[in-house]
């Protein structure tokens, strides 16, 4: 998705050839009823080529395929209807670019005949794996091109004023049936499209939700990283881990101030409403998150995170790295090794629970939520009820090791509050966040011997 007019500054990149512009014309067409909308359907007339797709699509950087009758039919339930009548025409122009990379470019500029905005600019990409990453890096670093928020059907349903249908839910599990280099797309696929949802949310400051849910996402991203990268031969998977740390950190410097304000902050402004010197430490507090915000809000709208949704987006559609025969075969043996793999690093972490450290017990939690994750991608695999009673107890325990480690973060806050780090109002802070620490440790030593007694669901 381009800027409106960097269309043109796109055709005089140093590498790009560019064909003549060709007229085009799009229908899109639905029964009067919009049954096709309302099952999530998209019928186009091109030319005299017909095709049905799926507007909630899944990848929206490489070009989408056509549904098969099969699809069709277990979407819509029956046959297409046969009364159609357009009801939004897309008039404008393709262009076919060539980059010196191997890369093919199609640049679509179009518009709906009597709307005066903007109207829409799409670039499809195809070619090489290695020369799609560079050629992705440089649209988003010179003409702030960004991976689409939805499908082309979905903008023409917005600007004929027609209600789209809910985006599908982005479960970021795997599908049944699977095999290794599909489940690993699919999982990329969702992960990319929730983390752009949040991501669009982050900058209004509506709440501590946004950044929140974007950090899970990260975390998510990472974990699924990890399971596939040490059997996957696609080189971008690498390209894509360094990003993703950096962006977690971000997130976590303004999720962290989020957690204490509403947090020990808040029971600070309770308990000590009159103390000049606990008000001054709470509007330092504020200050720093921000100060944070800010930081990570010049993240999401630079070169940098464009250039990683992108990457995220073209590695989730990449097909030409399939052809090792590994991972043709049906994701369950990788599941089961991934899940065996992280339900040891838990068991080995735990040991002697009631002795750890409070650095201990957070590296327990990490690798808790490693294994929670882990178990949710796979989840669909297996059967629901032992799932399900694995992961609600896996997660009774992460919450409360990660109520825990809010506490014991409160030091590293302050230390970033310079002179309040130390004094009355700090010992407040962290006498509050303590108090708390004795009935957790207890709480988790519960949890834990609860989790330790589910048999593992994919073991059976």
């Amino acid at each position: 998705m381009l800027p409106p007019g960097q269309a043109d500054a796109l055709t005089r990149l140093p590498g790009i050839t560019a064909q003549p512009p060709s007229p085009i014309s799009i229908a899109w067409h639905d029964t009067p009823d919009g049954t096709l909308a309302a099952a999530g359907l998209s019928l186009t007339l091109s030319g005299q080529r017909w095709s049905l797709e799926a507007i909630d699509a899944e990848n929206l950087v490489l070009p989408s395929r056509a549904l098969r009758q099969e699809d069709r039919r277990e979407l819509l339930g029956t046959d297409v209807p046969a009364a159609t009548t357009p009801y939004a025409i897309l008039a404008g122009s393709r262009r076919n670019l060539e980059w010196d990379g191997g890369v093919t470019l199609t640049l679509l500029q179009a518009s709906i005949p009597g709307d005066h905005g903007p109207g829409l600019c799409r670039v499809r990409l195809k070619g090489p794996q290695a020369s799609l990453h560079g050629l992705g890096a440089t649209l988003a670093a010179i003409l702030c091109a960004e991976v689409p928020r939805a499908s082309l059907a979905a903008d023409v349903l917005a600007l004929a004023s027609r209600a789209a249908p809910p985006a599908s839910p982005r479960p970021c599990a795997v599908r049944p049936g699977q095999d290794v280099a599909g489940a690993m797309a699919h999982l990329l696929n969702q992960l990319c499209a929730t983390m752009l949802h949040w991501a669009d949310r982050v900058p209004a400051r509506t709440g501590p939700e946004p950044v929140h849910q974007m950090r899970v996402v990260l975390r998510r991203l990472r974990s699924a990283l990890s399971v596939f990268r040490p059997t996957t031969p696609c080189p971008t998977l690498a390209a894509l881990a360094a990003p993703a740390r950096d962006l977690a950190a971000q997130l976590g410097a303004a999720r962290d101030w989020d957690v204490f304000l509403d947090g020990t902050g808040a029971a600070m402004a309770t308990a000590f409403s009159d103390d000049p010197r606990s008000r001054a430490l709470l509007r330092a507090a504020r200050r720093a998150r921000e100060v944070a915000y800010t930081n990570l809000c010049a993240t999401l709208s630079g070169a940098g995170f464009r250039t990683f949704a992108f990457t995220l987006a073209a590695t989730a559609g990449l097909r030409s790295w399939t052809d090792d025969p590994a991972l043709h075969t049906p994701i369950d043996v990788l599941a089961t090794q991934a899940l065996d793999r992280h339900m040891r690093y838990v068991r080995h972490a735990g040991r002697g629970i009631a002795a750890l450290s409070i650095l201990a017990l957070h590296e327990l939690r990490k690798d808790c939520k490693r294994l929670r994750y882990t178990a949710e991608f796979f989840a669909p695999l297996f059967p629901e009820h032992p799932v399900r009673r694995f992961t609600r107890r896996l997660a009774a325990m992460q919450e409360e090791l990660g109520l825990l480690n809010d506490r014991a973060a409160v030091a590293g806050l302050l230390a970033q509050l310079g002179r309040y780090e130390r004094g009355y109002a700090a010992g407040l802070a962290t006498g509050l966040s303590t108090a708390a620490t004795g009935p957790a440790r207890t709480r988790i030593e519960a949890r834990w011997h609860r989790f330790r007694a589910v048999d593992p669901f994919w073991a059976r």
